[in-house]
């Protein structure tokens, strides 16, 4: 490993950390695509600790967007974070658990499933999900005695001398799966004052534990690959991103990119795990660690959501290939002979993980898988009661025994989490106005386009394209770029069929032109004509009457079953693509069904009719309405 004060000098390792989140803030932020998925921009609301940076498994500029849903009381966050403080606020008077718990060891030591002898195990289980919590709490509420208690927590099993482990690698898995979500509740108290108290170590302790810690991973490849393999790399991925260690991070993610996928079948299946006698349980704890894997890679510059197997990014092949059996659990066991069933803690480990594959490319049979009751499934207890009372109930929130907790809550629906329906921050007078530009097409588009102002990616979605200054030219190949700036645009040029969307509504390249209010670079008037030509007088080519009074709004219709449904508006109504487009739309009148899934639209006018056979949620503008409801608009 890299010595840190070595490779940087004088300065600090506290300073180099702090250089090393600024920049992959700004190289990383809220990377919730590539390419190929359709989203929201992240909110840029702050969170109450004032902190903008990577936190290992979830961005706070993410985290920040959450907290605004939460606020709002929007599904499905707000749910999720009953369920979370809950845990969170039991936390605060729990007794803390150690490895020194069972014979004064101070090394970790577990036996196998079944053994009875997994204390050290159950103890990292139960103080890993504190910590984290702890930690997710401090940076939504901004409460100290949050932090305080992770501090705490941190201590005891890392650095007080009476109870601390050793440092060392023993017992492989366990260790994988447990102590890199310490790591995550550090960081995300990283900084706080409790770290100065007279009664605990210092964050430089705990830095030079990790750094210890991982020194004794194994390196070697094993011949028969599978999620242990994978996990070895999440937990040295995670200290390496904690203690600021790049060449590690880094090294961890070609190993997964080198040798991680060589089980991965065509068809989305994973060779060594179907083989294993509870071959859909291991599919599923397998597939957990490779989204783990990714999710910490889109925060820290290595985007392995994107590699490609197959002519297909690798992990959508796998989320693809295992939807059939997750929903229907007896055909895998009559395909693959799976002889231990697939119980209720195996379900949850699938949705926890299909809730994050949902938030980055929204397959309806992702949201199927999340929220589906499905068979009847056994049940099993597990090590802590906090997962326990997750697992006995089905559908959201769905809660990662493994490293991620509440995972509806922190990584439920990012593409969501920046909509125009959350309140409105104040803006600074002091500062240029920002705005978001998204381009998306399904064919080869060559692009170009210029701004008066600043001009940055928005890095959810990709950042191989050329920014010179104030404007960059790409080509879009069936996907999608996005991009933040100031000012106006002064010059726009796509050559091929695209969507595009300007602070979340739909434009055209010559409205984009018209921005700045002037001649367009290839001479023509804002509005599209040539200068020697009088302007056209009719009316936009949105079919709105070319005024500002027409109030706009916005309409989603979601479920989890099959329901068909039909509405018709007053005025003009056209699809949110983001949420698909295979519905029918004539004049203001559109009809589809879900299967699962959700439509959105926008219109103006009111709704005249609205009709639906099967639950549903619907939000009018944000808010929850009833069909009734929508009838009523036009006040008949």
């Amino acid at each position: 490993m890299d010595n840190i004060d070595e490779v940087y000098g004088s300065q600090s390792r506290r300073g180099y950390l702090k250089l090393v989140a600024a920049a992959a803030a700004s190289a990383t932020v809220g990377t919730a695509a590539t390419s190929g998925t359709v989203g929201r921009p992240a909110s840029t609301a702050g969170l109450p600790t004032g902190e903008s940076r990577p936190a290992l498994f979830a961005h706070l500029d993410e985290l920040a967007g959450v907290k605004r849903q939460v606020d709002a009381g929007a599904e499905p966050w707000a749910s999720a974070y009953e369920e979370f403080i809950a845990d969170v606020n039991a936390s605060l008077e729990a007794e803390p658990r150690s490895v020194t718990d069972n014979d004064n060891s101070h090394t970790f030591d577990t036996g196998g499933p079944g053994s009875g002898t997994r204390g050290d195990y159950t103890a990292a289980i139960e103080m890993g999900d504190r910590i984290r919590d702890l930690g997710l709490a401090y940076q939504f509420t901004g409460e100290d005695r949050y932090a305080a208690r992770a501090v705490e927590l941190l201590d005891h099993w890392f650095l007080d001398p009476a109870t601390k482990m050793r440092p060392k690698v023993t017992d492989g898995i366990e260790l994988y799966i447990t102590i890199p979500k310490m790591w995550y509740g550090a960081e995300l108290v990283r900084d706080h004052p409790a770290w100065s108290g007279s009664d605990v170590g210092s964050q430089a302790d705990l830095e030079q534990w990790t750094a210890t810690f991982l020194e004794t991973l194994p390196t070697g490849v094993p011949e028969w690959i599978q999620n242990i393999f994978i996990w070895r790399e999440v937990c040295r991925a995670a200290g390496a991103a904690y203690i600021g260690d790049t060449h590690t991070l880094e090294r961890a993610f070609e190993h997964v990119r080198a040798d991680g996928f060589v089980q991965l079948r065509e068809d989305g299946l994973l060779a060594n795990e179907i083989e294993r006698y509870d071959g859909l349980g291991y599919s599923m704890f397998a597939l957990k660690a490779y989204v783990t894997m990714a999710e910490l890679g889109r925060h820290y510059g290595q985007d392995l959501y994107s590699y490609e197997k197959y002519g297909t990014p690798a992990i959508k092949c796998m989320f693809d290939g295992y939807v059939e059996y997750v929903l229907n659990p007896d055909r895998f066991d009559e395909k693959y002979g799976a002889g231990n069933g697939f119980t209720a803690r195996e379900r949850e480990e699938g949705t926890s993980a299909y809730e994050l594959a949902y938030s980055r490319w929204q397959e309806a049979e992702y949201l199927d898988v999340i929220t589906s009751r499905g068979s009847e499934i056994k049940n099993e207890p597990t090590y802590v009661q906090q997962h326990q009372d997750a697992i006995n109930s089905k559908g959201r929130p769905v809660r990662d025994e493994r490293l991620l907790g509440w995972t509806t809550l922190s990584h439920g629906n990012l593409f969501a989490i920046g909509s125009s329906d959350a309140p409105e921050t104040p803006e600074d007078p002091g500062t240029a106005e920002e705005h978001h530009l998204l381009i998306e097409s399904k064919e080869t588009s060559p692009y170009r386009f210029a701004v008066s102002g600043d001009l940055t990616f928005d890095s959810r979605w990709g950042t191989e394209d050329g920014i010179e200054g104030d404007s960059v030219s790409s080509v879009l190949a069936g996907g999608a770029d996005a991009y933040r700036f100031t000012g106006v645009v002064t010059d726009f040029e796509i050559d091929g069929p695209a969507t595009i969307e300007l602070d979340g509504e739909p434009v055209t390249p010559e409205e984009l032109r018209s921005m700045g209010g002037s001649e367009g670079s290839d001479g023509s008037a804002s509005d599209g004509s040539t200068p020697d030509e009088p302007a056209s007088d009719d009316p936009p080519s949105d079919g709105s009457d070319g005024s500002d009074s027409a109030e706009k709004h916005y309409l989603l219709v979601e479920s989890g079953e099959v329901s068909p449904y039909h509405f018709t508006v007053s005025g003009h109504l056209t699809f949110d693509s983001r949420w698909g487009t295979e519905d029918a739309i004539e004049g203001g009148s559109a009809r589809g069904v879900l299967a699962g899934g959700g439509d959105a639209y926008r219109f103006t006018g009111v709704v005249t009719d609205f009709e639906i056979d099967g639950p549903a949620t619907i939000e009018l503008d944000g808010e929850p309405v009833t069909p009734e409801e929508l009838r009523s608009m036009d006040g008949s």
